[in-house]
């Protein structure tokens, strides 16, 4: 089922290795995570694809580890080699920070009043020829 998705980690095995390395069962990392047994089970299963950042940030917790991400480039070195040119430039041109203390809030423009639509005597006396 992964083989659109080759270069993705195997989640399930990465929680079941996390898991046998604190030492802990199923039963005991479920009572950790706060969830029910079954539902470690199904983490843990290779045919489950619904892991996503929360179920992993929920088993580094209860397992007592840290939980890294990262991003590698893709493109070629020539065009990296630019884009870290431009992070260079970016950098340069980035804002001082705020001073410490408290900012001072802008004050938010209030809304608009709706004017409120009164019928004129010229309509009035129209609804009440049409009414007649």
């Amino acid at each position: 089922m992964r083989e659109p998705f080759q270069d993705l980690p195997n989640y399930p095995e990465l929680i079941a290795s996390c898991r046998k390395a604190a030492g802990l069962s199923q039963m005991e990392l479920a009572e950790r995570a706060n969830v029910r047994p079954a539902i470690i089970e199904l983490w843990e299963n290779p045919s489950y694809e619904g892991i996503d950042l929360s179920i992993l940030q929920r088993v580094a917790r209860a397992t007592g580890t840290t939980l890294n991400l990262g991003f590698g480039p893709q493109a070629a070195p020539l065009a990296l080699a630019a884009a870290e040119d431009l992070l260079e430039v970016n950098i340069g041109a980035a804002p001082t920070a705020e001073p410490a203390g408290r900012p001072e809030a802008e004050p938010t423009p209030r809304p608009a009043r709706r004017k409120r639509r009164t019928r004129s005597r010229a309509w009035d006396a129209l609804l009440n020829r049409k009414a007649a």
